[in-house]
Order: C-alpha cells, then sequence, then structure tokens
C-alpha cells in the first residue's frame, strides 16, 4: 500500500518540509485568490458607482429644472394689497365687460351683405345705419370705461385694449366715408385685415388677464 510519508521519507524529504512547502503554496494560493476577489469587488463597486452616480446626476438636473421653474414662476409674481389688487381688478372686469359688448356690436357690422341680395340697396344702406351706431355706442362706452380707468391696468392689456379699439374706429371711419361701397363683397374682404387685428389683439388682452389672475398674489 503506497504511503506518502514513506515516499517523502525515501526521496530525502521530511513532513515537517512537506508541511512547509503546502502552506507556502497555500498561502500564494489564498493570496491569488483574494487578489481576483479584490478585482471582482473593485469592478462591482465601479459598476455601481457608475450607476449611481449617473441617477443622481439625473436627479439633480431634474431637480435643477424643477427649482428654475419654480424660481421663474415665484420671480414673477405679482405681490400687492388687497385695496390694489380690488382696483386693478375691478378696472379689468369693467373693461372687459365694455370690450365683450363692442365685440358683439362689431361681430354684427362685419356681416356678409351678399347674404341679404334680394333686399334693396336703401334697406341694406339702413341697416349699415344701424349697425354702426350700435357699434358707434358702444365703441365710445369701451373707450370711456378703459381710458377712465387707465392707470390701473397693466400696460399689456391696456395697449390690446387700444388696439382692439383703434380697429374699430378704422374700420367705421372706412365704412362711414363710402356707406354704398360698405356693403359690396369686396369691401367686406378688404375690411378682413382690420376684423383679424381686432381678434387678434381680444385673444391676446384674455391671455394676458387670465396670467395676471395667475401671477398675482394678494397680501394683506
Amino acid at each position: 500500500m503506497f504511503q506518502w510519508p514513506t515516499f517523502f521519507a525515501s526521496i530525502g524529504v521530511t513532513i515537517p518540509t512537506v508541511a512547509g512547502l503546502s502552506w507556502f503554496f497555500h498561502n500564494i494560493w489564498l493570496a491569488r485568490y483574494k487578489a481576483k476577489l479584490d478585482t471582482e469587488l473593485e469592478s462591482f463597486k465601479a459598476e455601481i458607482k457608475g450607476k449611481f452616480d449617473k441617477e443622481l446626476e439625473t436627479y439633480r438636473e431634474t431637480l435643477r429644472r424643477q427649482t428654475s421653474a419654480i424660481e421663474s414662476r415665484m420671480g414673477h409674481r405679482n405681490y400687492m394689497g388687497k385695496a390694489q389688487f380690488d382696483a386693478q381688478f375691478g378696472a379689468i372686469r369693467d373693461s372687459f365687460a365694455a370690450l365683450a359688448k363692442l365685440r358683439l356690436s362689431y361681430n354684427a357690422l362685419q356681416q356678409d351683405f351678399r347674404s341679404n341680395v334680394a333686399e334693396s340697396e336703401e334697406f341694406k344702406l339702413k341697416m349699415v345705419d344701424s349697425r354702426l351706431t350700435f357699434v358707434g355706442d358702444h365703441h365710445t362706452q369701451f373707450v370711456d370705461t378703459y381710458e377712465s380707468v387707465g392707470p390701473f391696468l397693466p400696460v399689456n392689456i391696456y395697449l390690446n385694449f387700444e388696439t382692439c379699439a383703434k380697429s374699430v374706429n378704422i374700420e367705421v371711419r372706412h365704412i362711414m366715408a363710402d356707406r354704398s361701397a360698405a356693403i359690396t363683397p369686396k369691401a367686406f374682404s378688404e375690411s378682413r385685415g382690420w376684423r383679424e387685428q381686432f381678434a387678434k389683439a381680444f385673444s391676446a388682452a384674455e391671455q394676458q388677464v387670465r396670467e395676471w389672475l395667475e401671477q398675482v398674489t394678494v397680501v394683506s
């Protein structure tokens, strides 16, 4: 039967020497295994750190955007006392009420007379006169309203109110200069530019009033 002690003794190697060599190679293997584990651990840590850094940067960027948006909104806040708010709100409300009435009468003035081809020219001219009177009354009321409260209106809203009034005034004067021409399809087509300008200014004023209300903060 083969025995390791007898074999080592036959080649002149003692048991303590064998034990020492075994310990030596064991240490080498252990060191290499530990180095491999350390390498794998460092690789794993680097991978985790990379993912964490990427997620952290994404979170920071999201936070920066949200902070900027909040700061932007806060930076555009309009702080005012209740008395000032009531004065400005009342001015905008009254002006817009008058503008809404003007808009309705102006839309009636712009009606295409081609739908009344069966009517006489005299009848159409009477319709023009009636509409001009209706628009004129509401135009005067609107101008008197927004001009009387002008100091309480935000500038951008005031300017759009002014554009609305000017657009109507120009077309009214154009019609009054030649009432007979005003009932022709050509006149209706040529006045499209003033109608579009009025509609654009009206929509802009509406949007600005909404933004003003969103940005106002009443402080006591």
